[in-house]
């Protein structure tokens, strides 16, 4: 929109420039008719001077001061009207350039607005793959862990499991360990059960001896 306005912008200066020129040049045309007409009232009251006309010689100044000041403006003018010719090409050499600018604009809306489109299309789906081929990684490196770690506990099993298969159901120490514990009971057991005898033996007499005492004094009485 810039690019477009300054183009009309430059189009209004430019027709501008060229009817300001064509004016200048209608502006000069005049003055030096003007100065044609003013050269031959000059010649012919110089003329007139020369032979003593005093009025002809009081107006003869005025007439060339005026004719200084038609050549003064004749000269500004054509200085403007060289202005606008030199600007012309500039006027035109910077509205091609607003041109080109525009073209290119044009160009490049046709061209990198689809590139732009497809580039974001590229970019959204190569993060897609990423995210995806991060989550595939994460899959793998999960994979990976729960087989290392099933095969090393499978490891350490088959380790225990071999360990313990080759080893005797209950091992001699603890068979030695067994028959010592069993040997002491019964020995053990054997002793008491003597002591309980030996006891029952002792306790009998005892039981005889009051029977006896008793059944002396019940009989004494």
């Amino acid at each position: 929109n810039k690019i477009k306005g300054s183009i009309d912008q430059i189009d209004n200066l430019g027709s501008a420039n060229e009817a300001y020129a064509k004016s200048l040049d209608q502006h000069i045309a005049l003055i030096y008719i003007l100065r044609n007409n003013l050269a031959l009232t000059i010649n012919n009251t110089q003329i007139q001077a020369d032979n003593g006309d005093q009025d002809a010689a009081i107006h003869l100044p005025k007439l060339l001061q005026a004719d200084r000041a038609l050549d003064k403006r004749a000269f500004d003018l054509e200085q403007s009207k060289a202005i606008a010719e030199l600007t012309a090409p500039q006027i035109t050499q910077t509205q091609n350039n607003n041109l080109s600018l525009l073209e290119q604009y044009h160009s490049a809306f046709i061209a990198t607005i689809p590139a732009l489109q497809t580039g974001l299309v590229q970019a959204v789906t190569a993060l897609q793959q990423n995210y995806a081929q991060q989550g595939v990684n994460a899959s793998k490196q999960a994979t990976a862990d729960l087989l290392k770690g099933n095969a090393e506990r499978l490891k350490v099993n088959n380790k225990f499991i071999a360990e313990s298969s080759g080893k005797a159901i209950v091992s001699i120490e603890d068979m030695q360990s067994i028959v010592n514990t069993i040997m002491t009971s019964v020995s053990e057991t054997k002793e008491i059960e003597e002591n309980n005898r030996k006891q029952r033996e002792s306790d009998r007499v005892k039981m005889e001896e009051l029977l006896d005492s008793t059944k002396k004094a019940i009989n004494s009485k």
